[in-house]
This record gives C-alpha cells, sequence and structure tokens, in this order.
C-alpha cells in the first residue's frame, strides 16, 4: 500500500498541473519541430477543465481540456492534460515493466502513491530521471494531432 499525499504534496500536484497546463499552452505559441504553425488556443472564452472525465462542454466553450486518453471535443479549442508527475492507474502496469526505476518509491521500495487518484508518483528526484521522463512525456504531446490541427495529444499505441 502506498502513503497518502500530505496538504504539501497536494499543493505540488495543483502546481504541477497549472505548470502542464501552462507548457501545453506556451508550446502552442508559433512554430512546432516541422515548422508547420501551431494555431495558439482563442483568447478570451469560457474555458472547461474536464479533470476525471470527459463530458458535453457546456454551451460558450471555446477551449476544453481533458485526459490525453480523451477524444478532442468537437467545435472547441481541445488541448489535452498529460500526467507528467504521476502514472495513470490504467498505465502502472506499464511504467513498472518498461520504467520501474521512474516510479517513486519508499526507502523501503513501496511505491508512493496519491491515495485521492490511486496513482503512482513518478520519480522527478535527479537531473537524469527528469530528462527520461521529458522524452516519455513528449511523445504524448504532438502538434496538429488532430484532423483539425488542434488537438495537443497522441494517445499511447
Amino acid at each position: 500500500m502506498g502513503h497518502r499525499l500530505n496538504g504539501r504534496a497536494r499543493w505540488f500536484r495543483a502546481w504541477a498541473a497549472g505548470f502542464v497546463l501552462t507548457a501545453a499552452s506556451l508550446s502552442c505559441q508559433g512554430l512546432s519541430a516541422s515548422n508547420e504553425y501551431i494555431e495558439p488556443p482563442p483568447a478570451h472564452g469560457a474555458f472547461d477543465y474536464q479533470l476525471g472525465g470527459a463530458y458535453e462542454p457546456p454551451a460558450g466553450t471555446r477551449t476544453v481540456v481533458r485526459d490525453r486518453e480523451a477524444r478532442p471535443a468537437k467545435g472547441v479549442y481541445s488541448v489535452c492534460y498529460v500526467n507528467a508527475f504521476q502514472a495513470q492507474p490504467q498505465e502502472l502496469s506499464w511504467w513498472r515493466k518498461q520504467h520501474d526505476d521512474l516510479l517513486l518509491h519508499d526507502r523501503e521500495g513501496a511505491e508512493i502513491v496519491d491515495q485521492d487518484w490511486g496513482e503512482a508518483l513518478l520519480d522527478i528526484s535527479t537531473s537524469a530521471k527528469r530528462s527520461r521522463l521529458a522524452v516519455i512525456i513528449g511523445e504524448w504531446i504532438v502538434p496538429n494531432a488532430a484532423p483539425d490541427g488542434r488537438a495537443l495529444c497522441r494517445h499511447r499505441p
């Protein structure tokens, strides 16, 4: 059984989610690595951050942020969020098989888990681990992944 996160860890999780969303937003500005223009999100309009599951956006919504596993919302600018600091439960076996050393463990070797979400924390304790995680997670973020050129995620095959 993993450890329960305290208030400080929850604050970090909120900060991290904001950081990832900001990074995704900033990546929309300018040119992609292939020099293709990436349409930025609308400057004004309602924003819907769909944490915990996708649903039909409320009327007037212009930008929707959903988990990278969810389909982009139709008719609005769609951005995915990636869980860059935690392994989602449905992906935990993949992390264990492919990159167990990137899961955060306590001194006894048990995984550290956010009990509210059932997600194991990823280990960002060294520059090398952060670099490896950036490569893995960077593969999930792809400009122009959707036919309309507005989604920012690729699904794991």
